[in-house]
């Protein structure tokens, strides 16, 4: 059983299979909040307790916001021997499971109960507290307050250790609704605040008084409270003799001192006894004022009992984890949450670039949202080398041979049952019977009871990918293709998907799916007219016709009614009708072979204009009628008028109408489409579509909004934003959940809320005027103007592919501090060689630190491989890593020493501070205009500023610190096409051809640059204020300071191969870039004009060269989107690969080369980083002939530079 038939935590049985992976247990804990279960991971083969909240938990917005935002957080805090740790969240049904660490030993609270733990054990006690007070010094430590800290929420290890769990997830106190150990409401006296959360008996007073100082010391004085319960064996504020609600135990947290605990036992250490008082004290400051502080206390303790030293767990690396960052992300993407899902995902590429979970869950986030294609998520994957990951998208898109070969390279050591289970899948798409038994034989022997693994071998044991009726492993063309030639026949599928339906003017037929030939004829009525539309459900066939409907018994195929008039509304499976005939509105309940007619409320205007729908849940009747009022049926099936909106605009021109979650829209003949928000009594949006829908639909969530028509669709959001729109039509699938259309040549499944691209067939089809999904969602038709039709398989809910973002598994506690402890027994030989002058030695210890696994791009370990990069010449390149990919950037700036990154996007600006690998953002500017360029200035005195360029001439100074602008104005320049910036000045290039020049410093403009009535292609500026303009009739040198321009070309005509298509100036030097149209790279003299040294890396126009001297590295861009890196000395390819595929228009390098970032047409930014493999040769790399290097100065002495 498949974790989507659960809806309630009642639905779950011992043995059922959750998402193919998990086999549940047993029900091991249950209470007010939720439920724990106890489940196997099959392909780790590993126990997780599986906790689920309780419906009423987490069933408004705001409860399930903060249950989604602690669950990340808990995630976040990671691996420690004294937190529970969470692993990821996953939903189960319709609810968020939270997978964590099973732990065998009960409750603290369980042992205290059982008499385990009792006081008097003293040592025992001090040990109890010491490893509760070691989690919270770890979680503090992430930033994270617990506020629900008790002895329910300390589990016991199987080991004897003691471990938090339950972060942040607590009950909420609002002043209507409580919790449910606070029955009723507030009492009208209650210094308690509402919204307050904790529990009364554990909770500390600025708890209940005011959450928003809630802080670490909360922790401190639960722990207090837990701390007196152990010492006295009764809390301090509710003793078992003294019956209390919780708002009176809360009262006297509040406003009562707590009782001495050596009044209650003489014989309770003093230092214990003083300590648990002042963790108990009311104001915050008088508390021990850290975790830590509390640890040195209780470890004193310890040693005064004369004990032994209370020994401290082995730290752990500090900072984020990229396994920690992508579990978390997986977890908050399931549950709907895609943008921060990103942003985690983003943060673990920063830290571990090409980590294998981290780029294939990001990669899925942007094929999914469709910012990518799958031909560059599969050259992304292949490029890091993540063979798993490109399996996986070989798989969804149908590719098994493909699949089979990627997953030959992975070591049969390293695969796991559910590895060889996919190797099953990858054979099952390829065709290959025999090879798909083999290895879901190796599956089953790994996970024995894993159902998935048993159902496929069966069916390759078959030699068939069809079970029960279903297709699992369906092809990438179609079923079957016929043409008919009288297009006034009008066809769809039967609701089983078994036959197909023709009707026209004076039969019906049945047709089979995949031969010619007819199945069932029956005859309509004399005098029938052609059918407009026709629909089907279970055994019922309904067909509209010009001046009747019809009700048809597919079952007996034969006529059951015929009535004159029209149907105006129906329900999703066709058992109520709304049908107008000429003696007034009726509603049909077929199940019930029911007709009621409808009565109108006074003053409803009624005509055959009149127009009705079903709510998108199916549960009501909306009813627009003439004069503009949107009404609703009651239960005595009289139509009453809504109280809002008053009327309708322009009711005479509606033409549809539909209802959504507290949303209605009506389409009009103009092509307009409308939606009022019944709850916000607005409307929420007005599109204009520019065509005429002939069905409009909300989908399953009532959120979304698919307009179809024979020749264009378009699916909106609530708002009215086009998420897709385009030719031909759309078909909603039978529960509104998918949406499938044609985007030229082929047909494409899209998943409605979250909105996604799910499939695309590979065969190829003219546009088609039909798209039609059967009830059952196994089979899809298409039809094309000249009248030819296609089957096609979809049973998507069966298909076989991994539907969920990938988990890490990550290391264990004892495995992660053994890679730590070695990385850092080896990152200290390196320092220590280093600092003593053993360069090589230094990189060979480094090296095998970096060979630890977790630890290869440690940031400190890379910052001192880069410092050995100065001393130590190169081997060759190591690896070039994708550090940061942001899509919809229009501006980039990634300052020459890589501290800052200034990116403006369409509507705003972002400014990024870096640091390594952490990427943090400072500021956010929305200029009120849409920005073409940024760029920052630097100050003498401080007070750094942003110049922001708009599209339309708009421009303005802000401040960084503050983002508050410091002066604006429009330039009169018209469009802008391209800015460039160098010193102080910016070159400015417009739409109509011109080029013009700002001053940074004092935001002036020049005139015109003087193009001598030649037409402006392209423009480069130059050092020493200076540009090289290009026209489409040669080029010109231009002086920016004098606004003039000559007859003069960027380098001697020998130098010159081709077209130039890049240039710019090395700073520092004399020395002169050069791209061309054929592809070639030249570096001249820039006063002679002499080429120092030429190559020609590719075959395209080269579009931006960069290069770093240090490390004799250039990278030069072309417009097939393709990145080349070269030894700059010897022109010597290093690497090349394409990473935009659609063409690269920035290119930029810090001044050091170790990164450098590009941009594509589309706008998608990359910042990559360059690692090198160092040779025992000591000294820098020489660029022989660059002016300035040793042979270059030789050069220079002979005349050559």
């Amino acid at each position: 059983m498949q974790c989507q038939n659960v809806r309630t935590v009642g639905d779950l049985q011992p043995g059922q299979v959750l998402d193919g992976r998990f086999v549940l247990q047993a029900l091991i804990g249950k209470g007010g909040q939720g439920q724990v279960y106890r489940l196997r991971h099959l392909e780790w083969d590993r126990d997780f307790a599986l906790k689920i909240p309780l419906p009423k938990v987490v069933q408004d917005k705001r409860s399930r916001e903060l249950y989604l935002k602690e669950a990340e957080s808990w995630i976040r805090l990671g691996v420690h021997p004294n937190i529970v740790r969470c692993w990821f969240v996953q939903p189960i049904g319709e609810l968020p499971g939270l997978f964590l660490d099973l732990l065998s030993g009960g409750s603290l609270k369980s042992k205290m109960d059982q008499g385990a733990v009792v006081p008097g054990q003293w040592e025992r006690i001090i040990q109890i507290l010491l490893q509760i007070v070691e989690g919270l010094v770890h979680a503090h430590s992430k930033g994270m307050v617990h506020r629900d800290l008790k002895p329910e929420n300390l589990m016991i290890h199987g080991d004897g250790r003691v471990c938090i769990t339950d972060f942040g997830l607590v009950k909420t106190l609002g002043s209507a609704e409580l919790a449910p150990t606070l029955e009723g409401p507030l009492p009208s006296n209650s210094s308690v605040t509402a919204g307050a959360m904790g529990t009364p008996r554990y909770g500390a007073p600025e708890q209940w008084l005011n959450p928003l100082s809630v802080n670490q010391t909360t922790d401190l004085y639960s722990l207090g409270v837990i701390m007196f319960e152990l010492l006295c064996g009764q809390r301090p504020f509710d003793p078992p003799d003294l019956p209390s609600t919780p708002i009176q135990i809360i009262e006297r947290h509040i406003g009562q001192e707590p009782p001495d605990p050596c009044s209650l036992r003489e014989d309770i250490p003093a230092g214990l006894s003083g300590l648990c008082v002042r963790l108990l004290s009311k104001q915050q400051s008088q508390r021990p004022p850290s975790a830590e502080a509390v640890l040195k206390e209780l470890s004193q303790q310890l040693q005064d009992l004369g004990r032994q030293r209370h020994q401290r767990p082995s730290p752990v690396p500090g900072g984020e984890r990229p396994d920690l960052l992508n579990n978390a992300a997986a977890s908050l993407y399931s549950l709907g949450k895609s943008e921060k899902a990103r942003e985690l995902l983003l943060k673990g590429l920063m830290l571990e670039a090409g980590h294998p979970q981290c780029l294939y869950n990001l990669v899925q986030l942007d094929l999914r949202e469709g910012k990518l294609t799958r031909e560059e998520a599969l050259r992304r994957l292949e490029r890091a080398r993540a063979d798993f990951g490109v399996a996986l998208l070989h798989i969804e898109c149908g590719h098994g041979r493909e699949a089979v070969d990627f997953l030959r390279r992975i070591s049969e050591d390293e695969k796991s049952g559910y590895l060889h289970r996919l190797e099953g899948d990858a054979a099952m798409y390829a065709g290959d019977f025999d090879a798909a038994v083999q290895s879901y034989q190796k599956a089953a022997q790994r996970m024995p009871n894993d159902l998935p693994t048993r159902q496929r071998q069966k069916m390759a044991q078959e030699r068939t990918t069809v079970a029960d009726g279903h297709v699992y492993f369906p092809p990438l063309g179609s079923r079957h293709r016929n043409r008919h030639h009288r297009l006034s026949v009008k066809i769809a599928l039967s609701p089983h998907s078994e036959t197909l339906l023709a009707m026209d003017e004076s039969e019906v037929l049945g047709l089979p799916l995949e031969r010619d030939g007819v199945l069932r004829q029956a005859k309509r009525e004399l005098y029938s007219t052609p059918v407009v539309w026709s629909d089907a459900e279970d055994e019922i066939l309904l067909l509209q016709d010009r001046s009747a409907f019809e009700i048809w018994d597919l079952n007996r195929w034969q006529q059951l009614a015929r009535t004159e008039g029209r149907v105006i509304a129906r329900d999703v499976k066709l058992s109520r009708l709304l049908a107008q005939t000429s003696e007034g509105f009726f509603l049909l309940e077929l199940a019930h072979q029911r007709v009621t007619p409808l009565t109108f409320a006074k003053g409803l205007e009624i005509s055959p204009q009149t127009l009705a729908a079903f709510t998108y849940d199916q549960n009501g009747l909306g009813i627009l009628t003439s004069g503009g009022r949107l009404s609703a049926l009651n239960a005595s099936f009289q139509v009453v008028p809504l109280s809002w909106p008053p009327s309708v605009d322009d009711p005479a021109e509606s033409r549809q109408l539909c209802l959504g979650r507290d949303l209605v829209a009506v389409s009009y003949r103009n092509s307009l489409v409308r939606c009022y928000n019944l709850g916000e009594r607005r409307i929420s949006a007005q599109v204009e579509l520019g065509f005429l829908p002939e069905t409009l639909s909300f989908d399953a969530s009532g959120q979304l909004l698919v307009a179809s028509s024979p020749l264009e669709h378009a699916v909106l959001d609530q708002d009215g934003q086009t998420l897709l729109r385009g030719k031909g039509p759309c078909s909603l699938d039978s529960d509104g959940k998918r949406c499938l259309l044609w985007r030229e040549p082929y047909l494409r499944l899209y998943q409605l809320n979250p909105f996604r691209h799910l499939r695309t067939w590979e065969e190829s089809v003219a546009k088609p005027i039909l798209i039609q999904v059967a009830r059952d969602g196994r089979c899809t038709l298409s039809q094309d103007e000249e009248g030819e039709y296609r089957i096609w398989q979809l049973d998507e809910d069966y298909r076989v592919f991994e539907r969920q973002l990938l988990i890490t598994q990550g290391q264990s506690y004892p495995e992660l501090i053994n890679s730590y402890e070695s990385y850092l027994q080896h990152y200290q030989e390196a320092l220590a060689f280093k600092n003593g002058g053993l360069l090589y030695d230094s990189y060979q210890a480094l090296r095998r630190a970096r060979s630890v696994s977790g630890f290869q791009q440690s940031e400190e370990a890379l910052d001192l491989q880069w410092k050995l990069c100065s001393e130590l010449k190169r081997e060759g390149l190591e690896a070039v890593w994708e550090r940061l990919y942001i899509p919809d950037v229009v501006s980039a700036q990634f300052t020459s020493d890589g501290s800052r990154l200034l990116l403006a996007k369409a509507d705003m600006l972002e400014l990024f501070e870096i640091s390594g690998p952490r990427i943090e953002s400072k500021l956010v500017i929305c200029p009120g205009y849409q920005p073409v360029a940024a760029h920052l200035l630097k100050q003498k005195g401080g007070g750094d500023l942003i110049l922001l360029l708009g599209l339309e001439g708009d421009f303005g100074y802000y401040l960084v610190e503050s983002g508050e602008v410091q002066f604006q104005d429009r330039l009169k320049t018209g469009r802008i096409s391209k800015v460039q910036f160098h010193g102080e000045s910016a070159l400015i290039q417009t739409v109509s051809g011109q080029a013009f020049t700002l001053g940074l410093g004092s935001g002036r403009m020049s005139e015109a640059l003087p193009l001598w009535e030649r037409s402006l292609k392209d423009a480069f500026i130059l050092e020493d204020e200076k540009a090289l303009i290009i026209t489409h009739q040669g080029y010109l040198m231009a002086c920016l300071k004098k606004n003039t321009t000559s007859l003069n070309g960027p380098a001697h005509e020998d130098a010159l191969t081709s077209e130039v298509t890049f240039c710019a100036d090395v700073p520092d030097s004399k020395v002169r870039m050069l791209g061309f149209q054929d592809g070639g790279l030249s570096w001249t003299h820039q006063r002679s004009g002499r080429s120092l040294f030429s190559f020609q890396p590719t075959g395209n126009p080269i579009i931006s060269a960069a290069m770093n001297l240090e490390t004799a590295l250039g990278v030069c861009v072309d417009n097939a989107g393709e990145i080349h890196l070269f030894d700059l000395g010897q022109g010597r390819p290093l690497d090349r690969f394409v990473a935009h595929e659609d063409g690269i228009t920035h290119l930029s390098m810090t001044c050091n080369g170790r990164y450098f970032t590009t941009r594509s047409r589309s706008g998608q930014f990359r910042l990559w980083e360059v690692s090198w493999l160092l040779s025992e040769k000591e000294g820098r790399s020489e660029v022989e002939w660059f002016p300035g290097s040793v042979m270059g100065r030789i050069g220079k002495f002979f005349g050559l530079g």
